[in-house]
């Protein structure tokens, strides 16, 4: 028995009958829902503004940058047309909603990662030469299947 075999004053250890883990187990599930609602917030298609503070230093960027989010499907972009003016600086911000995407701008040289569903990045870039650009998804023939869009610089 083990009560035998325990020094004169100690008492065998409680039994903890899963108290342990089971807390253990409600607080992972409860990081793991926060860190998935964080992650797969709406980006939704609207556009912003945005002004860097005044103590960023001059010249190091420009004090507008024009914001875009994106979200991807199969063969669709949330937004199927971006206008800004010569010179701008352009964030985009994809999101993918569906299967596996990318987006990329031709005459840029911009192009996001290639992301999976659930999955954001950002990409700046400068919009220096007028004209309209075609942007699309470069994965296998998502292009030829529709999923394109187009950059007008004013």
């Amino acid at each position: 028995m083990v009560e035998e075999m325990m020094p004169e004053g100690q008492s065998p250890p409680e039994k903890n009958n899963g108290k342990n883990l089971t807390v253990v187990v409600i607080i992972v599930i409860a990081l793991v829902g926060i860190y998935l609602l964080a992650k797969n917030r709406p980006a939704g298609d609207q556009v912003a503004d945005r002004k860097i503070s005044s103590q960023t230093p001059a010249g190091s960027r420009e004090a507008d940058e024009k914001i875009f989010n994106l979200s991807a499907k199969p063969f669709e972009f949330s937004l199927k047309e971006i206008r800004v003016k010569q010179g701008d600086l352009v964030r985009i911000n994809l999101t993918v909603e569906q299967g596996m995407h990318d987006w990329a701008v031709e005459g840029f040289g911009a192009r996001t990662k290639l992301l999976k569903a659930g999955e954001s990045d950002s990409i700046v870039f400068r919009a220096d030469k007028s004209g309209t650009f075609e942007y699309y998804c470069s994965v296998a023939n998502h292009r030829q299947m529709g999923m394109v869009g187009k950059l007008i610089v004013e």
